[in-house]
C-alpha cells in the first residue's frame, strides 16, 4: 500500500469519527478535532489517568467506555473499587446497567455500556440510518457520563 493510503476499513473508521467528533465539538462534548483510522476515538475526562472513549471491538460490538490507568495497577484498582461502591447510584443516575469491568489481567480497568445490537464499520458505510441511530446513541451516552462520572472522578482521592 502507498504510503499515506488508508485501508477501506481504516478509512470507513476515520470517517465515522470524523462525523462524531465533528457532533461531539458541535454540542460542546470534546474539543477533539480528528477522526483517526483506528477502531476508537477517545475523549478527556476530566482528569489525568481516566477518559472515555467510543470503541468498535472485535466481536461486532460497539461500546462507550470510561477508561482508567493513572500508570500504577494498584492505584487504578483501588480507583475502581471506590466506584463500585456506588454502582447502584451511578447507575441510577446514568439511566442503565453498566458492565463494570476491573481487568485483573491489566494494569486498566474499564467502566462500559454496550450498544444492544450487534453493528461492523462496514454495516455503517452501507446503511447511513444505522450510522445516525449510532452517533446519536454515543452522544446520549456520553452526555450520561459526563454528568455522572467527571464530578466524581474529579472528587477521587488517589
Amino acid at each position: 500500500m502507498a504510503r499515506g493510503l488508508l485501508s477501506g476499513r481504516a478509512s470507513l473508521y476515520q470517517q465515522f469519527f470524523q462525523e462524531l467528533a465533528d457532533v461531539l465539538r458541535s454540542e460542546g462534548l470534546a474539543k477533539t478535532k480528528r477522526g483517526l483510522p483506528q477502531n476508537w476515538l477517545g475523549l478527556g475526562a476530566g482528569r489525568s489517568g481516566f477518559w472515555y472513549a467510543v470503541v468498535f471491538t472485535r466481536d461486532d460490538k460497539f461500546r462507550v467506555e470510561l477508561g482508567i490507568d493513572t500508570g500504577d495497577y494498584d492505584r487504578n484498582k483501588k480507583i475502581f473499587d471506590q466506584l463500585i461502591k456506588e454502582k447502584e447510584e451511578i447507575e441510577k443516575e446514568i439511566g442503565f446497567q453498566l458492565t463494570w469491568n476491573r481487568l485483573e489481567y491489566a494494569r486498566a480497568s474499564r467502566i462500559e455500556i454496550y450498544y444492544p445490537k450487534s453493528v461492523t464499520i462496514e454495516d455503517l458505510a452501507e446503511d447511513p440510518e444505522k450510522k445516525k441511530e449510532l452517533i446519536k446513541w454515543s452522544i446520549d451516552v456520553i452526555k450520561k457520563f459526563k454528568k455522572t462520572l467527571t464530578p466524581r472522578i474529579k472528587e477521587l482521592k488517589i
